[in-house]
């Protein structure tokens, strides 16, 4: 039985080896880059910041073309990361509901995690576009919406005016630093064009996803609208509706340059490369008409872009040395160099309004990073 079972495992690493070629070289790559040569090929208004877990504490590594340094945390984990769970709790309470208490705790929970994780280099990043590095708990941490000042007091409730991280300095993540700074990054050679999903979900079929389990789909009726204003900003293709289907990305998705979906999302922590994209609705079987994260390690992606306009398309569960497994996970593998996603529930509407202004940015000749700052 073992001789078997040993047999089995090297026909399924021949297999892998046979049709996934480009996620075997990347595992099996030893070159980690270096912290100086990060400091070489970052750019001069750029700055790094990545984190390392302890046993107790976590640790601070930073670098930019002028200076390079790693800084003990002082606070125990523990209690950082506490807080990340009490800060993300809190995004998830009805606004409507809150009161000023619930507010400045907001600004105390915020300001105290930026203290901590941000504060011991903010002399060194003045004016700098940040990359961040999370490890462990902080890669579910939104650096964004930190706090810079956890002693303000106000009369009321203003989560508008607070002096947000963003506010500040453009910021974007990556999940490792060999990988974002390899030379893949400068491969994309896609058609220069864009193409939009928009499924529609009015007569969609609840999805049972086990004995326990049904989903719901609500509709979706600013998606094809937003595609559509995305398409007077971006030249290219849309496919909404009926030919919104997961043939259709799979037929046409490694030609173009910027990949935008705009659809529903089925997240599952318990097992993330099962997490979903799903496409219009064909036939009952889930997988006939959803992408799974497991589907998206074995594509060949030239996009330069892909925009994830759905809900909690960026949250996953945690794997040691793996980082946050997501559906975002899924597209760096395939090689798409940059993801914009979404940490929490986004109404439709806005998500709408905000995707509309976010193209108009990149249009305008902005980073991927300052037109979402703006």
């Amino acid at each position: 039985r073992q001789l078997f079972l040993m047999e089995s495992i090297d026909k399924i690493i021949a297999r892998i080896r046979t049709d996934y070629p480009g996620y075997v070289n990347l595992m099996s790559s030893s070159g980690l880059i270096s912290l100086s040569e990060v400091q070489e090929i970052i750019s001069e208004e750029g700055y790094f910041v990545s984190y390392a877990s302890g046993d107790k504490h976590y640790y601070l590594i930073y670098a930019d073309n002028e200076s390079r340094g790693l800084i003990r945390i002082d606070e125990e984990k523990v209690e950082i990361e506490q807080k990340i769970d009490h800060l993300l709790d809190q995004f998830k309470t009805d606004l409507s509901l809150q009161t000023n208490s619930d507010f400045q705790d907001f600004i105390a929970t915020s300001g105290f995690l930026y203290h901590m994780l941000i504060k011991p280099v903010a002399d060194k990043i003045e004016s700098k576009k940040l990359l961040i590095l999370p490890e462990g708990k902080l890669g579910y941490l939104p650096f964004d919406v930190l706090v810079t000042d956890e002693s303000l007091v106000f009369n009321r409730i203003d989560y508008r005016n607070l002096p947000y991280l963003i506010h500040q300095h453009p910021i974007s993540y990556c999940y490792s630093a060999t990988l974002h700074f390899s030379e893949r990054e400068l491969k994309q050679n896609g058609n220069g064009k864009l193409i939009a999903f928009a499924p529609d979900y009015s007569g969609f079929k609840s999805i049972k996803l086990n004995e326990n389990d049904t989903i719901f789909l609500s509709e979706l009726p600013f998606a094809k609208v937003e595609s559509e204003k995305v398409l007077n900003i971006f030249k290219g293709k849309m496919a909404a509706g009926s030919d919104a289907t997961k043939s259709n990305f799979l037929n046409l998705a490694a030609e173009y340059s910027y990949l935008h979906l705009a659809m529903h999302t089925i997240i599952n922590d318990d097992k993330p490369l099962y997490s979903r994209l799903i496409f219009q609705q064909q036939e009952d079987s889930l997988d006939a008409y959803s992408i799974g994260t497991y589907e998206l390690f074995g594509l060949d992606l030239k996009a330069s872009l892909v925009v994830l306009s759905a809900c909690n398309t960026g949250t996953g569960k945690y794997r040691e040395g793996e980082g946050i497994m997501s559906l975002t996970r899924g597209f760096i593998h395939a090689g798409v160099p940059s993801i914009v996603m979404t940490n929490w529930e986004v109404h439709d509407q806005t998500g709408s309004w905000m995707m509309e202004r976010f193209y108009d940015y990149l249009d305008d000749g902005m980073s991927k990073d300052v037109a979402l700052q703006q």
